[in-house]
């Protein structure tokens, strides 16, 4: 499938802390532009389209990329989004963002 790429989301990633020298260092959290296409959603479209009953504002088609996972957050036109559901289709992913109140 080929893609139409006309939007971008930053995928804001929190990064794991570790031990350095014993000592605990925290992690900093990070920020990756996804190029991709976000698609206006709804519980009723992603049913009738997937079967998933989910409520999502927005359908997002991107290229995969392995940082991208359920449960993290993105950003796109200034709102904070959480991808509550991921489907792996081979050559690309559909991310379901819900709104972060």
């Amino acid at each position: 499938m080929v893609l139409i790429i006309d939007n971008e989301i930053t995928l804001n990633i929190d990064t794991a802390g570790e031990m350095v020298k014993g000592v605990y260092k925290e992690g900093e959290p990070t920020q990756k532009q996804i190029k991709c296409n976000v698609q206006p959603s709804s519980r009723e479209k992603t049913y009738g389209e997937y079967g998933y009953y989910i409520d999502a504002q927005y359908s997002v088609y991107c290229y995969v990329d392995t940082d991208i996972k359920e449960g993290l957050t993105v950003t796109y036109k200034g709102n904070e989004y959480e991808i509550i559901k991921l489907v792996d289709w081979s050559d690309y992913y559909i991310l379901y963002l819900k709104a972060v109140l």
